[in-house]
């Protein structure tokens, strides 16, 4: 049911109409919306067997990177650890031949 109002020469539709089309077009935007949300994890789903079937297996790569990222941590802080030992010692050096200076 559509009823016009004219007020100062503009036609105004009733808001019980406008709110109708206002539902119907959302819930068919809402509808593609789940339409393109199944397409693309079908997608992805399918990406991931292709990807395992080329015979690379994900999850042992990604282990692979982590393991190899841990053992470049621990280089890593095995360096800093010596660094600050050396600076340690050399600070302790300094302050012992200050002593013996001033006796």
């Amino acid at each position: 049911m559509i009823i016009f109002i004219y007020l100062k020469g503009v036609s105004i539709i009733s808001l019980a109409n406008v709110s109708f089309k206002q539902n119907m077009n959302y819930q068919k935007g809402n509808g593609l919306v789940w339409t393109t949300l199944v397409i693309a994890i079908i997608a992805l789903i399918l990406a991931w067997v292709a990807y395992n079937r080329t015979g690379v297996n994900i999850e042992e790569q990604v282990q692979a990177e982590i393991n190899e990222a841990f053992a470049e941590l621990n280089i890593e802080l095995d360096t800093l650890e010596r660094q600050i030992r050396e600076g340690t010692a050399d600070t302790l050096q300094d302050g012992a031949d200050e002593v013996r200076t001033d006796e």
